[in-house]
């Protein structure tokens, strides 16, 4: 894998632009103005896993941009059974629908904030779908330990996707639903209230049903939905007990009290 230096005062400059910005209540680290703290990779998609960078203690580093050739897919009983997977210590962390050459999602566009956690190995591979080798492009950078920045992946067939830290509220900027029998019957809920109806669209991600780009606002990472500290967000169908599943990826971020 080949890393570009070349690169690295723009996104450090991306990176200090966007926390000067924030506003007075978001909390960000400071860029890691160690060498080289931006970093890219390229290269083949196979079915074995390929180790990008393992990340130092007293860091993090932030994953903005991953794209791939190997299109997504919705999970079979909750697991991930083909597409591209992009893992942490062999855990997967970003796949289905929201990685591929059609997502929409802010992570798809160079907007995103997944963040790797200090101590712990990046890696990415492949599985199912077409023979052969696909390819990739990921693109980050290093800050200090302790990032606000959160990302859940899964699947309704776990209703409750997070509780806020106590003492701390969360914003969700980023939610891209996914079922297979329309995204109007996955909403989102906030300790067992309804809070965004599936048919708003909102958190619909266009390009993985039209084969083009856009979506809703949620989905393309504009949302300020707040979670109060202690709350709860929850994805699935009206009836918990159905059986629809619904896919989601979310990101957003803690805030100062």
């Amino acid at each position: 894998m080949h890393s570009r230096p070349a690169l690295t005062v723009c996104f450090v400059a991306l990176a200090l632009c966007g926390a000067s910005h924030a506003g007075p209540t978001m909390s960000f680290p400071e860029v890691s103005l160690g060498a080289r703290p931006s970093r890219s990779f390229a290269g083949d998609l196979c079915e074995s896993a390929e180790t990008l960078l393992s990340v130092p203690a007293g860091q993090e580093f932030i994953v903005t941009m991953v794209t791939s050739t190997v299109e997504g897919a919705l999970t079979y009983g909750g697991t991930w059974t083909s597409g591209t997977f992009l893992m942490q210590d062999g855990t997967i962390i970003l796949a289905g629908k929201s990685v591929g050459p059609h997502s929409g999602v802010p992570i798809g566009h160079g907007r995103g904030r997944l963040r790797v956690e200090e101590g712990t190995t990046l890696s990415i591979r492949k599985t199912g779908g077409a023979s052969g080798c696909g390819h990739f492009y990921l693109q980050g950078y290093f800050v200090k330990a302790g990032s606000p920045y959160r990302t859940f992946l899964g699947t309704s067939d776990v209703r409750d996707v997070f509780t806020a830290d106590s003492g701390q509220d969360f914003i969700v900027r980023t939610v891209a639903l996914f079922s297979r029998e329309g995204p109007s019957h996955c909403h989102v809920y906030l300790d067992d209230r309804l809070y965004i109806h599936g048919s708003s669209w909102t958190t619909l991600d266009w390009g993985t049903y039209s084969g083009g780009f856009g979506g809703g606002g949620f989905a393309q990472g504009h949302g300020m939905l707040v979670v109060p500290a202690g709350s709860t967000l929850q994805i699935g169908p009206e009836d918990a007990s159905h059986s629809v599943q619904c896919d989601y990826y979310i990101e957003g971020q803690y805030i100062e009290p």
